[in-house]
């Protein structure tokens, strides 16, 4: 075992994170709230990442729906509402607009900015989901979500991975982390919009105390039903899984919580295999090589031309000015030392 001082460590409270402000001209924002202002947008939403997140997937978390939904995503469609472009979907459920990685489908590059979903309050400064509808535009945000490097919550999980693995003792990480990215989503929120706790967009105040926007079912008497429902349906599976299946879990919602700071997922994911991501290549995840959209049935053929990069390539400046320079390594398959996937 190894014995940590947990007073060496980040604590609550401590998250190391580049603050962005509101502040345009000279822009301050975060760099992915700038989408909202695009005559074309370009960031995508995963349509695989949203199913886990609907509790649709069936690799983990399935049937257990995740209430940062609308903190993570802005659908700038309602479910019954048309593309406003006029211009045919491809993947979509309900309100949920995107494309497919890898698709080669005959819909993929068709306008849809302003049908399209797109970050939300958590990840960028952006839009909380208040079903509205509206398309965003950079008067519908802040862009004050800071750009987060390490939180308490990503300690957790670490300590929650080491635990598991057997190299310290276990106190409960996984389940403290869990409740600590809930946390985080209220402190992003709380930069976002000091002033008014996101009042503007209709938002809960926090993810602990439901709303109008997330009434509490009469059966409930405690507030934060959502988040300890949640917390308590994804604790029985992982205490009932494998050390493997467990690693799984813990991975998975670390890449949950990092949303839009996922470098650190990246490197998870080439360690450790997980979390599992999407493969045009498995026919378990693309049976004959396609998906269906869930809302119209439409197919979705996909490919992979290019394989998931293994590593950052070296900038050419340097290759070119150092004659010891080895060669220039192929994303594909160069693998990195701690890379056992």
């Amino acid at each position: 075992m190894v014995n940590i001082p947990s007073d060496s460590l980040i604590q609550s409270g401590e998250d190391f994170e580049f603050q962005y402000k509101s502040k345009s001209s000279p822009d301050e924002r975060n760099p992915g709230f700038l989408d909202y202002e695009a005559g074309q947008r370009g960031q995508y939403m995963s349509p695989w990442m949203y199913e886990i997140l609907k509790g649709y997937n069936p690799e983990i978390l399935t049937d257990i729906a995740d209430p940062r939904v609308p903190y993570y995503y802005y659908r700038q469609l309602t479910a019954a509402a048309a593309p406003r472009e006029g211009n045919p979907t491809e993947y979509r459920d309900g309100g949920f607009v995107s494309i497919v990685f890898g698709s080669i489908s005959k819909n993929r590059d068709f306008a849809t900015d302003g049908s399209m979903t797109v970050f939300g309050v958590y990840p960028v400064g952006g839009r909380y989901d208040d079903g509205k509808g509206l398309k965003v535009t950079g008067n519908h945000g802040t862009g004050a979500a800071p750009y987060r490097f390490i939180t308490y919550a990503d300690r957790l999980y670490i300590q929650a991975e080491l635990a598991n693995a057997g190299l310290i003792a276990d106190n409960n990480y996984f389940k403290t982390a869990l409740e600590a990215s809930f946390k985080q989503v209220d402190h992003v929120v709380s930069l976002v919009n000091p002033s008014a706790a996101l009042v503007t967009q209709t938002a809960p105040a926090t993810m602990w105390v439901p709303t109008a926007v997330a009434p509490v079912p009469p059966a409930a008497a405690t507030t934060g039903w959502l988040v300890k429902s949640y917390i308590t349906k994804v604790m029985a599976e992982y205490t009932a899984a494998t050390a493997s299946r467990k690693l799984e879990y813990i991975m998975t919602e670390k890449w949950i919580s990092q949303f839009g700071c996922n470098v650190d997922s990246w490197t998870d994911h080439r360690r450790t295999g997980f979390p599992i991501v999407f493969n045009p290549k498995d026919p378990t995840q693309a049976p004959d090589g396609q998906l269906i959209s869930p809302e119209d049935g439409f197919v979705i053929p996909v490919t992979l031309i290019n394989p998931v990069p293994w590593t950052v390539v070296w900038p050419q400046s340097e290759l070119s000015l150092n004659p010891n320079a080895p060669a220039q390594k192929v994303p594909g398959t160069f693998k990195v030392f701690y890379d056992k996937h």
